[in-house]
């Protein structure tokens, strides 16, 4: 196999990406220069390093599609930067919640918030001046209202599935 298919194939699909950005692309473009400044304009130089915009674009079009052909979402809830699930995670989760997927949950340490994050004494604020959520769940109240949160990992949650 070509070490190079990946690249290559991206740079065959830069027309159909244009085409799809395009209205988007010149929106922003006229918002951010007057017409005679796009005028000037002698050549636009694409770039990336695999992590560019492009590429985010197709990986959130890709992951919806994906998540919206589904019939029920199992989300990791455990603390990913610090107490609170990943972004990503909490995004997918109101998505799949708006569109009426059953939706299960699992944290590897299921104490309410409360017990579970570091606090200053009796007082329900944190270490960065946070203050923690007290409604006796294991998570966030969005999540505790509309997901059925299992403390256990990956397989345990899968299990409540069937």
């Amino acid at each position: 196999m070509n070490e190079y298919m990946g690249l290559i194939n991206q740079v065959r699909s830069l027309p159909e990406l244009i085409r799809n950005q395009y209205e988007d692309l010149e929106r922003k473009t006229r918002s951010a220069l007057s017409t005679p400044e796009i005028f000037k304009v002698m050549r636009v130089t694409l770039t990336g390093c695999g992590d560019s915009y492009a590429r985010a674009v197709r990986i959130f079009d890709a992951n919806m599609t994906l998540l919206l052909s589904s019939s029920s979402i199992v989300a990791d809830l455990d603390g990913y930067h610090g107490f609170e699930p990943n972004n990503d995670v909490s995004f997918e989760c109101g998505v799949a919640f708006g569109a009426g997927l059953k939706c299960i949950a699992f944290i590897s340490d299921g104490r309410i918030m409360r017990e579970r994050i570091p606090h200053r004494g009796s007082s329900n604020i944190d270490w960065a001046d946070n203050t923690i959520e007290n409604f006796n769940m294991s998570a966030n109240l969005m999540f505790g209202c509309c997901f059925n949160i299992l403390e256990g990992d990956a397989i345990s949650a899968l299990s409540a599935l069937a």
